[in-house]
């Protein structure tokens, strides 16, 4: 039994999942994506390393399914002419297999870094860049920003006397 991972890709659920630190596709989900009809025709076309089978479970009992390596995932991609293959390549190069390889998952990540850590962040832009780059660092990160009233020093009124 393997945990299988969904992800959406224009609205299209691919589901991915880790097998021994390599990523392993549902090929149904690619061909889906791919507008490739029948899976099971287009799995005879990749060589025997490149797809497997796997057995996980579901609400109505354990179901198999095919699935492809990253080299089976690229065999279907590389030779697809349909414009869907491009930006399914992109997205699958740009952000599912490098989030794998780098975090052992793929997932959302929170746009907001943890306070601190932007804080430290800006504090090395000031003293690389100086005051007007943090200050753009700050405001680009969505970090909260300080009330007028403590920005502004107070107005002193001085009483002199001649």
């Amino acid at each position: 039994m393997t945990h299988v991972i969904p992800f959406s890709f224009e609205d299209q659920s691919v589901r991915v999942m880790d097998q021994n630190g390599k990523p392993w596709f549902v090929l149904a989900d690619v061909c889906k994506v791919l507008a490739i009809s029948n899976p099971s025709q287009a799995a005879t076309r990749l060589d025997d390393d490149e797809k497997g089978i796997i057995t996980t479970d579901t609400p109505s009992g354990d179901q198999q399914m095919l699935i492809i390596n990253e080299s089976g995932l690229w065999a279907m991609v590389l030779t697809s002419r349909k414009p869907q293959a491009k930006r399914f390549r992109k997205w699958v190069t740009a952000d599912v297999i490098p989030s794998i390889r780098k975090n052992g998952s793929y997932g959302v990540v929170n746009p907001h870094p943890p306070l601190t850590d932007g804080i430290s962040a800006v504090r090395e832009t000031r003293y690389t860049w100086g005051k007007p780059a943090a200050k753009e660092m700050w405001l680009k990160m969505g970090l909260p920003t300080v009330p007028a009233m403590f920005v502004q020093p107070p107005q002193l009124s001085f009483l002199v006397t001649a």
